[in-house]
């Protein structure tokens, strides 16, 4: 409890709008102070509504206490379980199919390119609000201007549009909040469109080269390997895209299907009388080291399942886990207090599945379900629970339910807009991704004239 506790601290003071290190402290350990408060307040309301009406005594309290506990870390094991289960599993089966692949991708880069264009609009009033607190703020305002987190396209524009506004300044604190939430979310954005442009140039010179009589991956944003040795790269990886690594990835979803299949059955039969415990059997073999293997495959294909989800879930505007280095702190110590918070409940369901007893981590946990919250239990609860949300994930009910009741930000991925439209920006991309090749390499391509015709050309063949 004292880690979360730190981890809680820390996660506010990276979150924090001031600029020194007494001045975060002090505004983390504020906010902590109240959320903590309200905890408390409510808690001994609740004790002590189960002490009067309930008539509890003090250790039916202490265990129904001890119980919610684990119920929150339990209940985060089924959304994230549930959810990789079958995220996995499909998303494998969906990377083999490279023409409905590359279409979820013009689709997310419709997206991506309108969220960038939302937050170059916000940046830039932000901006113009920092330069209006020069007067109050100069070093502050000079120090946020130069240190390189506001794009420098943006500062300039911001100056170019700024006028007197006669009206209230915000905090400087919040604004500086607000400036660096909305700069990492536009690098993250950025980021996030060069990536995909570059995904979906590769998938299409991979279709369009899977039969290629020359064996090669033909492109106009990559030259060939010179000699025999280039050559026969060329066809090895001629070969690995367009042949085998579909093949890959099309087994690694049939062997996840199987192990999410084996998992969930093996959850079945421990609310029910079948004997389908598939992981009991496999355990149950003899010899040292294939009780080893046969422990550690499931347990690190559930563990995998669960932090799957914990990095794919996105709490818009808040938390979540992106690549190419652009999560930022509070983020990380974000995942850092839940993978703590879910290894506990895992291992537990993992025993429940297995049904092994008298374990090391009973003699320093403690027996788990020692309590029962809604009078079920939880070697009962966690396992219906997990069915539940696995069949929600399969046929996509939990998104549907979020974007039914305006919470689509809460959605494990959410896709918007027409697969057109991204096709269209993805061929601007790719034409202007051309040209810069061709800038650096010192050939005279077109002259700019040329340039837009040929753009235009290109996407009314879209």
């Amino acid at each position: 409890m004292d880690l979360l506790g730190q981890f809680c601290i820390e996660l506010e003071y990276e979150d924090a709008g001031e600029f020194t290190f007494k001045e975060k402290l002090i505004r983390s350990c504020k906010n902590n102070l109240i959320a903590y408060a309200y905890l408390i307040v409510l808690g001994l309301v609740f004790i002590g509504y189960l002490a009067i009406f309930n008539k509890l005594d003090f250790d039916s309290i202490l265990k129904l206490l001890i119980a919610l506990a684990y119920g929150f870390g339990i209940l985060l094991v089924v959304i994230l379980l549930g959810h990789g289960l079958v995220a996995i599993p499909r998303e494998y089966w969906r990377k083999s199919q490279y023409e409905k692949c590359l279409r979820g991708l013009y689709l997310e880069a419709a997206q991506i390119h309108h969220a960038i264009q939302e937050l170059y609009d916000q940046l830039i009033n932000l901006t113009i609000e920092v330069i209006q607190h020069k007067n109050t703020n100069p070093d502050l305002t000079l120090h946020l201007l130069k240190n390189g987190q506001i794009p420098y396209e943006i500062i300039e524009e911001a100056q170019y549009k700024y006028k007197e506004r006669n009206r209230k300044l915000e905090p400087w604190p919040e604004v500086n909040k607000r400036v660096k939430k909305k700069a990492s979310e536009y690098k993250r954005a950025i980021t996030k469109w060069e990536h995909i442009c570059t995904e979906c140039f590769l998938l299409e010179d991979m279709i369009d080269n899977e039969f290629s009589v020359h064996y090669k991956i033909r492109s106009t944003l990559r030259y060939e390997r010179s000699g025999i040795m280039g050559h026969y790269f060329d066809m090895l990886q001629w070969l690995w895209y367009t042949k085998i690594k579909k093949a890959y990835l099309l087994s690694l979803s049939v062997i996840f299907w199987i192990l999410s299949s084996i998992v969930i059955l093996s959850e079945i039969s421990c609310f029910t009388q079948f004997d389908i415990n598939i992981l009991k059997r496999i355990i149950n073999v003899n010899g040292f080291f294939q009780i080893q293997i046969s422990i550690l495959i499931p347990l690190m294909y559930i563990s995998f399942c669960a932090f799957y989800g914990l990095f794919h879930i996105n709490f818009a505007g808040m938390y979540g886990f992106y690549n190419h280095q652009q999560t930022d702190a509070p983020s990380l110590l974000f995942g850092s207090i839940n993978f703590s918070r879910v290894s506990f409940p895992l291992t537990f369901n993992f025993l429940q599945m297995i049904q092994i007893s008298g374990t090391p981590f009973e003699d320093v946990i403690g027996n788990m379900d020692t309590s029962s919250v809604l009078g079920m239990s939880f070697s009962y609860s966690l396992p219906i629970l997990l069915i539940l949300a696995s069949v929600f994930n399969f046929f996509e009910v939990y998104d549907k339910i979020l974007q039914g009741i305006g919470l689509p930000q809460f959605k494990f991925s959410q896709v918007q807009f027409s697969s057109k439209e991204g096709e269209r920006l993805i061929c601007r991309a790719r034409v202007k991704r051309e040209r810069d090749i061709l800038n650096k390499v010192g050939i005279k391509f077109l002259d700019q004239c040329e340039m837009r015709e040929l753009d235009c050309q290109m996407i009314q063949i879209v």
